[in-house]
């Protein structure tokens, strides 16, 4: 009984404890009448603030996708991204730092890129062809180009996530520019809508019509506004967007488009039928090239407001070195055509004999597809073929391999190479008991007689 009772007692004691730091009722409460109890009460109401709001200083961040901060197929060229829309250069023709046709920032458009300690940077004429290595870019498959963005400041409009709504309009500009100028278009005054978590990004295009098999090509296109991106799958986060444009299983008519393989897709019908006209028409959708995976669109970044922005992360590891052709390559080591002077004309079939490459606009194409002249036909006079050219091309579609047949033959015949090798340890562990038991003999070990 006595134990029972030490039991008991400090059991009682901690309860009679507890009631009292929780507020319920007890005799120490009972005797607490002397006067009031002050108790705040909160009773939750309607929302003070309407479920739509506006946006004042949007910020639109976007690369539009790798090949536009690539090396080009032209030695010693690349593409990039430039602020605000380049001006007439008169001719299908590089750009020259005096042209004054390229601007790291122009209004509320700026160029940025990372730099080797994974901070955002403004893009520069002498680093435009530059990663965050300091390397230069190249052309090979596993490139990923410089990682420039286009950011453009102080986007307007209005947002109610409650219905998957929004529309954002920025007053800002920028021009995408391929093998240093050579063929170039402009973006203006784009405007995302989204409804019911689907969006839309259009702008207005200008740029300059021009064709490679004939550089003498040179006009002003008529600006018209054009489908940049669709999004699928919008969703309205607490700062703002990071969606995925549609491109992958995209088919688009009026182009030799390429269905096949992980990378086949396409930018927007409207967009793509103003590429044709600027000369870029097939770096816009899956050509059957080894670049195709560079075509597909960057992610779209906009925040709704420039106090709390949304900034893609960059790794600070310095990235691997792409393969790719020096800057200046010498004889024998030049790709499959040998290119003029900046000023000169192209060579008419400059691997193509009508339409598009498959690798773009003065592009040398990974392999002979439709239109290229590495075929059976007589080469015009000033195209150079080399072995080595051709050696590398192959060497780059198959990401450093020099032996593509055989891959090919492996994967072709793979379950035959499956069955024989199964039936070969089948065999060798049969061998293996026979010798043990004394099934089998060496013919070696035999008593000679």
């Amino acid at each position: 009984m006595r134990v029972l009772k030490k039991v008991i007692a400090p059991v009682l004691a901690v309860l009679l404890f507890a009631a009292l730091s929780c507020g319920l009722p007890g005799p120490a409460i009972a005797d607490q009448r002397d006067g009031p109890i002050d108790v705040s009460v909160t009773i939750p109401g309607a929302a003070s603030q309407s479920d739509e709001f506006d946006v004042k200083d949007s910020e639109f961040r976007w690369g539009v996708n790798t090949e536009s901060s690539s090396g080009a197929f032209e030695p010693g060229t690349c593409n990039f991204l430039s602020a605000g829309v380049a001006a007439d250069s008169g001719s299908s023709r590089h750009w020259t730092q005096p042209d004054g046709l390229y601007a790291a920032k122009s209004g509320k458009t700026r160029i940025e890129k990372p730099d080797a300690s994974g901070k955002w940077i403004a893009d520069s004429w002498s680093g435009r062809c530059k990663d965050a290595t300091g390397r230069t870019v190249g052309t090979s498959v596993a490139e990923a180009g410089t990682g420039a963005q286009i950011v453009i400041a102080d986007g307007q409009g209005k947002v109610n996530p409650k219905k998957r709504a929004a529309e954002i309009s920025w007053k800002g500009s920028f021009t995408v520019a391929m093998y240093n100028g050579r063929t170039y278009w402009s973006a203006s005054d784009p405007v995302l809508k989204v409804a019911g978590g689907k969006g839309v990004l259009t702008a207005t295009l200008s740029g300059f019509g021009s064709d490679m098999n004939d550089t003498s090509k040179w006009e002003p296109l008529q600006a018209t506004t054009v489908t940049l991106a669709t999004l699928p799958n919008v969703s309205l986060g607490d700062k703002g967007i990071v969606t995925e444009p549609a491109y992958s299983g995209v088919k688009v008519e009026g182009v030799d488009q390429v269905r096949t393989g992980k990378f086949w897709g396409a930018f927007p019908k409207d967009f793509v039928d103003f590429q044709t006209t600027t000369g870029q028409g097939s770096y816009w959708y899956s050509s059957g090239g080894f670049r195709d995976s560079a075509k597909v669109p960057s992610s779209l970044y906009v925040s709704y407001t420039a106090d709390n922005l949304i900034v893609p992360k960059v790794s600070s590891e310095p990235l691997a070195e792409a393969e790719t052709l020096p800057d200046s390559a010498p004889e024998g080591r030049r790709w499959a055509a040998e290119l003029p002077s900046t000023d000169a004309k192209f060579p008419p079939s400059l691997l193509s004999t009508g339409g598009s490459s498959r690798n773009g606009p003065w592009g040398i194409g990974s392999g002979a597809g439709e239109g290229t002249v590495l075929g059976s036909d007589p080469l015009p006079a000033g195209t150079v073929l080399t072995t080595t050219a051709s050696t590398l091309a192959a060497a780059n579609w198959l990401g450093g391999s020099l032996i593509p047949e055989a891959m090919k033959l492996a994967a072709d015949h793979r379950d035959v190479l499956l069955w024989s090798l199964a039936g070969l340890l089948g065999l060798g562990g049969f061998s293996w008991v026979g010798f043990r038991r004394g099934w089998l003999i060496w013919p070696f070990s035999q008593d000679k007689r």
